[in-house]
């Protein structure tokens, strides 16, 4: 307990889902070998985790010590700091990072370019096939 309010790390919070998703596009690149796509997944996967660990004890620490009581509380549960440090701060800055690492990706794996926009335009055309099918167009 601290400053009155118990912490809880849960399952979304452990960057478990941001290396299984890079580590399913790496893997699923079709022109890379088996010993490459390891030798990528590893480093990256031991990136992402510390990395998040940053970001978790950056928003215990703003939560605990009160960085953000002056913005508005916007959830109206009376915790603008968790708010602010976790859900605006410390995600958008996840985000930034996630999109300059598979952009650095690119750069060493030539063919994860293609692969994603085919993926993309895949999950789009099935998305819109879907929404096509459920308006009875």
């Amino acid at each position: 307990m601290e400053n009155g309010f118990y912490n809880q790390i849960i399952l979304g919070c452990t960057g478990i889902l941001a290396i299984a998703m890079v580590a399913g596009v790496i893997a699923g690149v079709p022109c890379a070998t088996i010993q490459k796509k390891v030798a990528v997944i590893l480093p990256v996967a031991l990136l992402l985790f510390v990395l998040n660990l940053f970001r978790v004890a950056g928003v215990f620490i703003a939560v605990s010590n009160h960085w953000f009581d002056a913005l508005p509380d916007p959830t109206g549960t009376g915790d603008a700091n968790f708010f602010w440090a976790h859900n605006v701060i410390a995600e958008a800055l996840a985000i930034l990072f996630l999109i300059a690492l598979i952009a650095g990706l690119c750069r060493v794996l030539p063919g994860l370019w293609e692969y994603a926009r085919d993926v993309v335009n895949l999950y789009l055309g099935t998305g819109k096939a879907f929404f096509l099918k459920v308006l009875g167009r």
